[in-house]
């Protein structure tokens, strides 16, 4: 009515271990849950963390980008085509 879009907004970056496919699938259920009430419109922010990756992504990704990417890609896909995806790199 008034062109307003409702964005959720989460900022998993502070304790995610982007190698993790435990916490990966943990953000997605969480995402699966509000999509349940009927949200489509998602950002994705890593702003204001920590650059330094812990030894499991290091070991996973050539740099923090690559890691960041690949939780994205993987969260875009899971949403099935979003209304709106907003996505805040380091």
């Amino acid at each position: 009515e008034h062109n307003v879009e409702f964005i959720y907004a989460i900022s998993p970056g502070l304790d995610i271990t982007f190698s993790n496919p435990k916490e990966v699938a943990a953000l997605k259920r969480k995402l699966s849950q509000v999509c349940g009430f009927g949200c489509r419109s998602f950002a994705l922010l890593f702003d204001d963390i920590e650059t330094e990756m812990c030894p499991a992504d290091k070991e996973a990704f050539s740099s923090f980008a690559e890691a960041q990417v690949s939780v994205t890609n993987e969260v875009f896909l899971h949403l099935e085509e979003p209304h709106t995806f907003l996505f805040c790199p380091t």
